[in-house]
């Protein structure tokens, strides 16, 4: 073989080489388009999820209630107003003034009234019949920083999350607190009712956390207690002996600030404020089971 036949067939060798390359490399190229167009929306820790975006009037949305008799009922912090929801889509069927602006952060449907608990735990009972409030004081303050709010209708009593000091503990780093209010005494019990051991928390996420769990939001389902935090970006699942029974990180991607926590029949709802995202959201699991 002559040189000017090994040239040739050096070149006709790279140049079928630069062929292949950029063939493959566009076949590549192709695919993550696809994917990238086609992936499925992206799942947590607790299964497969749908997000729908609300309504401007509810970018600070702080919490979530839902009853057979009053419906989906979400409260929008520093607004002193109660909004309906349609369960389905999250869209405002109906809103009404129970009060001055104050930072409110949970509420509870119990009958004909909707309490509303702001940071410093004082109480607003909202009568939908009369259209009436009475503001009803605790033995909580501002320091305890208030968050969360459900109703147990197993003993007719009032869960409120602290994510602030606790009493009567005042390092907030060794375990948040949840305390019970009963309805009929009108007595918050001074007695932390479910302590949220930081240790044990972190055991079960597998990460630190900083400066407390920082419980944003709490409802009852099938007789457990469910507990969510902005601050930990994570769920956890109490039994009825207040044992920890599950926990969850919920992931950045689809929580950037969860605040609010219920059950729609049995389907898992959690809700986002707005925060640094363009709308506030509701988040529904409806394959999550405890």
């Amino acid at each position: 073989m002559n040189k000017n036949s090994q040239h040739i067939d050096k070149y006709t060798f790279i140049n079928r080489l630069l062929i292949v390359v950029v063939s493959v490399g566009g076949v590549l190229l192709m695919g993550m388009t696809v994917l990238r167009y086609n992936k499925k929306a992206p799942s947590d820790h607790l299964g497969k999820s749908k997000t729908i975006k609300l309504d401007k009037k509810l970018t600070e949305i702080s919490g979530l209630s839902f009853s057979d008799a009053q419906g989906l009922l979400a409260i929008n912090d520093e607004k002193g107003k109660i909004y309906s929801l349609d369960s389905s889509n999250g869209n405002i069927l109906d809103e009404f003034s129970f009060s001055d602006p104050n930072d409110f952060e949970g509420i509870a449907a119990v009958g004909k009234h909707i309490y509303v608990v702001d940071s410093s735990g004082d109480l607003h009972r909202y009568n939908t019949e009369s259209g009436k409030t009475k503001k009803i004081k605790t033995d909580l303050k501002h320091k305890n920083d208030i968050e969360g709010l459900c109703y147990n209708s197993s003993d007719s009593t009032l869960l409120i999350a602290a994510k602030g000091q606790s009493l009567p503990d005042k390092n907030k780093k060794s375990f948040s607190s949840i305390f019970k209010y009963d309805i009929k005494k009108g007595k918050l019990d001074k007695e932390v009712f479910l302590k949220i051991k930081m240790e044990e928390v972190e055991k079960a996420l597998g990460k630190k956390i900083k400066d407390g769990f920082g419980t944003s939001g709490i409802t009852i389902h099938n007789g457990q207690f469910i507990i969510v935090s902005h601050h930990s970006k994570a769920m956890l699942v109490y039994d009825q002996n207040m044992v920890l029974k599950s926990a969850y990180n919920l992931s950045s991607k689809i929580y950037n600030q969860p605040e609010g926590i219920t059950f729609i029949n049995d389907v898992l709802v959690i809700s986002n404020e707005k925060g640094s995202a363009k709308k506030s959201t509701l988040v529904y699991h409806k394959n999550f089971s405890l």
